[in-house]
C-alpha cells in the first residue's frame, strides 16, 4: 500500500513538497546472521532462536538465514524540489534542487521478529545505507555557445552496528558532499565539446564495516576520487 500527498506550484513544477507513506507485506527477505543472533540473545525472540542450530555443548553449529516471503516494511518520508529559470542580459540561469528526508523505515525481516529501524543506519540485512537526509542541487549558466554547470550531491550521516565480543558498537559514518563542475561549448551546431571534473574535493568513500566487498557502500558512495573527463561529439549529417 502506498499513499502520497503533493503540494506544488501549478503545472510548471517550479516547486513541490511531497509526503510519502508506503507499506509492504510478504516481500522476500533473508535476515542477517547478526540480526538473528541479536534478537535471540538480547531479545529472546523464539522466532530468531529457531534459526540457530547448536551442538550438544551449546556452541553454534550453524545459522539458517534462508530467504522467506514473510517480510514486512513501513516507509515514511518527505521530499522537496525547486526548479527556477531566469533569462537576463548576461545569459540564462537555471537553479534546481531536490532534498529527501527519510523519517522512518521500519521492517520485520522474518515472522515474529522485533521491528528493525533502518532510517539513519546502515542495514546489515540488505547491505544498504539509509541516511535520513539526501540532497541534489545544480546551477547552470548559459550564454550563446557557452554553458557552465555546478552540481552538488549530499548524503547525510548514519550509524552502523558493529558486532564486538563485548556487544555492539555504534559506528558513526559522517555525511559526505560531492561537488562536480562542467564547461561546454557548442561548435556552431556541428558538435559539442565538454570538459569537467567530478568529485572536485577528492572525497574518499567512508569506511563501512559491514560491507566486506569494498569496505564501503558502493551503491551509495563514489569509489573514484577527483576525476577529469572530456567529451567531444560531432554531428555527421
Amino acid at each position: 500500500m502506498r499513499a502520497s500527498i503533493c503540494i506544488g506550484r501549478g503545472p510548471s513544477g517550479q516547486s513541490q513538497h511531497r509526503f510519502l507513506s508506503d507499506r509492504a507485506r510478504g516481500f522476500i527477505s533473508a535476515a542477517a546472521n547478526d540480526t538473528l543472533l541479536e534478537q535471540c540473545v538480547d531479545e529472546t525472540i523464539a522466532a530468531a532462536c529457531s534459526h540457530i542450530e547448536r551442538n550438544a555443548d551449546g556452541t553454534i553449529r550453524r545459522i539458517v538465514a534462508t530467504e522467506q516471503n514473510f517480510g514486512r516494511i513501513v516507509v515514511r518520508g518527505t521530499d522537496f524540489s525547486v526548479n527556477l529559470a531566469q533569462t537576463t542580459r548576461l545569459g540564462r540561469l537555471q537553479i534546481g534542487g531536490l532534498a529527501t528526508y527519510l523519517a522512518a523505515r521500519d521492517k520485520e525481516p522474518f515472522e515474529g521478529s522485533v521491528p528493525v529501524h533502518d532510517a539513519g543506519t546502515f542495514d546489515a540485512d540488505s547491505q544498504q545505507a539509509f541516511p535520513h537526509w539526501r540532497a541534489l542541487g545544480h546551477v547552470t549558466w548559459q550564454r550563446g555557445p557557452w554553458q557552465i554547470s555546478y552540481a552538488l550531491q549530499y548524503i547525510g550521516g548514519l550509524t552502523e552496528a558493529v558486532a564486538l565480543d563485548e556487544g555492539f558498537y555504534q559506528h558513526h559514518i559522517s555525511s559526505v558532499t560531492y561537488h562536480d563542475i562542467e564547461c561546454a561549448y557548442d561548435l556552431a551546431g556541428r558538435g559539442r565539446l565538454k570538459l569537467g571534473v567530478t568529485n572536485v574535493t577528492d572525497r574518499d568513500p567512508p569506511f563501512v564495516d559491514a560491507n566486506s566487498a569494498a569496505n564501503t557502500d558502493a551503491a551509495t558512495y563514489r569509489l573514484l576520487g577527483r576525476t577529469f573527463f572530456a567529451d567531444i561529439r560531432f554531428r555527421l549529417n
